[in-house]
C-alpha cells in the first residue's frame, strides 16, 4: 500500500528487508516473552531446552495471504496460525499452544492466573522486538510527517 502513496505512513516491526522507495525509522521496542496457558501441560514443567518446545503446537502470526515476518521463528512441526497477537493470545488461553506475545498484552492474562510465562531452563528467552514508522520517501521530508515521528517516539 506504500508503494501506491496509501497511506503514505506505516507502523511494523522491524523486518530485515524494506523497499528502497520508503524511508524508515525506529520509534521504540516492545518486549515479548515465551508464555502458555496455566492449564497446559507445558505450564507444569521446566523446559531444558527448545527441544521440548519441538513436542508442542505453536502459535505463530502471520498475515491473511500467509506472508509470515522473517522474525517468526518456526520452531514446532505443529503449527497454528493468526493475524493477530490478540487472537493468538486466546488460543493460547485456550490451551491450544505456546507463543511469544508481547508482553503489554499479555500482561492481564498473566496478573489474572490464567497466563503464565514459559518455566524454561533459559529465563530469559523472548524477543525484544524494535518497531519502525515507514513513510514514503516523496512525503517523508515534509514537516507533517517529521512531527509525526517525534510523537511516536514520545508514545513508544
Amino acid at each position: 500500500m506504500l508503494e501506491n502513496k496509501q497511506p503514505l505512513t506505516g507502523i511494523i516491526f522491524s523486518e530485515l528487508t524494506i523497499p528502497s522507495y520508503l524511508d524508515y525509522e525506529c520509534v521504540g521496542s516492545i518486549k515479548f516473552g515465551l508464555y502458555v496457558a496455566k492449564s497446559h501441560t507445558l505450564a507444569s514443567q521446566i523446559c531444558k531446552n527448545i527441544d521440548t518446545l519441538r513436542l508442542h503446537r505453536q502459535l505463530i502470526i502471520r498475515s491473511r495471504n500467509t506472508h509470515s515476518s522473517s522474525f517468526q521463528l518456526k520452531i514446532s512441526p505443529d503449527l497454528c496460525y493468526a493475524d493477530n497477537y490478540f487472537l493468538l493470545l486466546e488460543l493460547a488461553l485456550q490451551g491450544n499452544g505456546w507463543r511469544l506475545l508481547p508482553k503489554h498484552i499479555a500482561d492481564e492474562s498473566v496478573a489474572s492466573g490464567l497466563l503464565v510465562k514459559l518455566p524454561i531452563e533459559f529465563k530469559e528467552m523472548g524477543w525484544l522486538a524494535n518497531i519502525d514508522v515507514l513513510q514514503h520517501q516523496q512525503h517523508s521530508h515534509l514537516e507533517a510527517f517529521k512531527m509525526l515521528r517525534d510523537l511516536l517516539r514520545n508514545v513508544l
